[in-house]
């Protein structure tokens, strides 16, 4: 449960729909008597997924003061690289694994290839990646790992 975003919020992200998404989760934060975390999570992610920096990274710090879940260390660090403020963003991710429970670590390992990929270190990303896959021991969660695409401009040729 605490990895997990809002089930309506995730089919319409799925038809990608961010903004019914983004509106159906304010209707729903402000309509409710007790405003829940996993709902601004999931609001910060999908503000996140618009570029919408600013209010993602709101959203994930009220998400994280109300309950602090790694769904919204997840949302506040994605917001902060957004920003651009990569430091602080990777230091919440981190506080993000000290709270998972060990059967999410290599989800979260991935996740953070992913934002540190965002934040256009691309080379460190794929190293990471690739760690990964040596060192994964689910075959699901392997092929998962390396069937995720890899830009040309990172690849390096040896000729």
């Amino acid at each position: 449960p605490d990895l997990q975003i809002d089930d309506a919020t995730l089919l319409l992200w799925k038809q990608d729909q961010l903004t019914n998404a983004e509106e159906l989760l304010t209707v729903a934060i402000t309509t409710s008597p007790n405003t829940t975390h996993h709902l601004l999570a999931s609001r910060a992610l999908v503000r996140a997924h618009l570029r919408e920096w600013d209010t993602a990274l709101v959203d994930a710090e009220k998400a994280v003061k109300s309950v602090p879940t790694v769904i919204g260390y997840i949302a506040k660090s994605i917001a902060l690289v957004g920003r651009g403020e990569k430091s602080e963003g990777y230091r919440t991710c981190d506080i993000a694994f000290a709270r998972s429970h060990s059967s999410h670590l290599t989800f979260l390992l991935l996740i953070k290839a992913i934002i540190v990929f965002m934040a256009g270190e691309h080379r460190d990303a794929i190293s990471r990646v690739d760690d990964l896959i040596a060192t994964v021991t689910s075959n699901s969660t392997c092929y998962v790992v390396q069937a995720c695409p890899r830009p040309a401009s990172t690849l390096q040729h040896h000729h």
